[in-house]
């Protein structure tokens, strides 16, 4: 086996040692045009700042792509609709966890329309709580659930904890106070800590992790994350981050076994309708958000709301780096990601659910007659891909220059994929994080420049273009001979 893989290994340096030596001749070029166009060392470092970041986002985002192409055999135009999906989902949940659920909004029907809208963390508790009881036998079902409500207890009273601590002692407004906050604020991110433990549960249950392995993450995490909460770490924030990315997840699996079961074999047809599904989504957001200068107006029915966007991440800070400065949103969003990357690493590589995707996309027929559910692979492919590119529209829609806030700024989104995993080679997901690193950088170093920034959108594409011209089939893709 060391034999074969060391063949392997061998055989790879030798049919691509010349890419390997245009990347990194590509990579110098870079770092002696920052060193050639700067003078001050602040600004070179600033560049190569933005470069990390804006690479490792467009990474994830063609490794999205990448990965349903390589297993699922499908090009999925509707990545963008998925992108816009997730920001507003992610932007709904911050607004309605603002929303005061207090019985004086009551007057007319515009303030039962706000009450219930406050109301969504109690629906989805009560949802999953169905869903519980129909899927698991009720010793399952009692401790599973018992999870979630550990979570919220214990969130609760973490917050009653932190509420004596900075009042410094017990008062008889003390409580009432504690029950007013808990009301507006501390229940409803309570809840939506709670629904995460739920998520997990079932998708630990999809993925058929056994029911022992379950238990133990569900109860470990349900008391992690009031510990988390105790130590300042955004937990409401960052349940609203994995609430918005699951549903964009569940929405891509359905689309997937309804829309796309027919017809997945043609891959024109396929491309259509993801197309079509793209144009949907983005119809649907149109009818609910209504751009207005730099606000928005949600409407439901004849109620409207008029709201700004702002940061999803909740931080507005820069921090200094020798010098160069870097918004605290972008640091946050870099590391996200490597996270998110090494966890999709684990997870294709070092699990039996990775094997059996990686057995489909080397061969679907042979996979099937080995008892592989390929219907089942290609719904989790389909949820993980859009699920990263969700996780990417929850990062970056705050900071990215492009694209603003808008329902149509998925299609730039889509167009920065297709080229870069055409640049690294479709289905090659090595490639897809190599070519968003090049196409990253070359994009920040001309925007840089004064002279040329007007370019930066198209350098990228130049780039593309000049490699198919070399090597069609990509940096990292496979020759394919065409069948008489």
């Amino acid at each position: 086996m060391t034999k074969i893989t060391n063949s392997i290994s061998t055989d790879f340096l030798h049919r691509e040692k010349w890419i390997i030596l245009g990347i990194g001749s590509l990579f110098l070029t870079y770092i002696i045009l920052i060193l050639l166009v700067h003078d001050d060392s602040a600004l070179r470092l600033q560049v190569i700042l933005n470069g990390l970041v804006l690479s490792t986002i467009y990474s994830v985002i063609a490794l999205g792509f990448s990965l349903i192409y390589g297993i699922a055999k499908q090009l999925k135009l509707s990545l963008g609709g998925y992108y816009v999906l997730a920001a507003y989902i992610m932007f709904f949940f911050i607004e309605v966890k603002k929303i005061n659920t207090s019985f004086d909004n009551l007057g007319n029907i515009d303030g039962l329309v706000i009450f219930l809208m406050g109301l969504i963390p109690f629906f989805l508790i009560i949802m999953f709580a169905i869903i519980f009881w129909n899927i698991f036998n009720k010793h399952e079902f009692f401790y599973f659930s018992f999870a979630g409500i550990l979570t919220i207890t214990g969130y609760i009273l973490v917050l009653f904890i932190k509420k004596l601590v900075n009042e410094g002692e017990i008062t008889e407004g003390l409580f009432r106070a504690f029950i007013s906050e808990l009301l507006t604020w501390g229940l409803k991110d309570s809840l939506y800590a709670g629904t995460i433990i739920f998520i997990l549960i079932l998708t630990a249950w999809y993925l058929e992790f056994s029911i022992q392995r379950i238990y133990i993450l569900s109860y470990i995490l349900g008391i992690l994350i009031p510990i988390f909460f105790f130590l300042n770490l955004p937990v409401g924030y960052l349940s609203l981050m994995i609430l918005a990315v699951s549903l964009t997840s569940f929405v891509a699996m359905l689309s997937d076994r309804y829309l796309l079961e027919k017809v997945r074999k043609s891959h024109i047809n396929v491309m259509i309708m993801t197309f079509s599904l793209a144009l949907f989504l983005q119809s649907i957001i149109n009818l609910i958000y209504f751009p207005s200068g730099g606000t928005e107006l949600v409407s439901f029915g004849d109620l409207k709301i008029g709201i700004s966007f702002p940061p999803i991440v909740p931080t507005t800070k820069s921090l200094r780096i020798y010098g160069a400065i870097i918004m605290e949103v972008k640091v946050i969003a870099f590391f996200f990601v490597i996270f998110a990357v090494i966890l999709l690493y684990l997870f294709i590589w070092k699990t039996k659910i990775g094997m059996a995707l990686r057995a489909v996309s080397q061969d679907e027929e042979a996979a099937a007659l080995t008892g592989i559910d390929i219907r089942k692979t290609t719904a989790i492919v389909s949820a993980i891909g859009m699920g990263l590119i969700a996780f990417a529209a929850v990062l970056t829609s705050p900071f990215s220059a492009k694209p603003q806030w808008s329902p149509g700024m998925g299609w730039w989104i889509l167009i920065m994929a297709i080229a870069i995993v055409t640049l690294g080679g479709l289905g090659s997901l090595p490639g897809s994080i190599i070519s968003a690193f090049i196409i990253g950088f070359a994009e920040v170093i001309v925007s840089s420049i004064p002279d040329i920034s007007a370019f930066a959108s198209a350098i990228p594409l130049i780039i593309v273009l000049i490699v198919m011209i070399i090597k069609p089939e990509g940096l990292m893709g496979e020759k394919k001979e065409l069948e008489a």
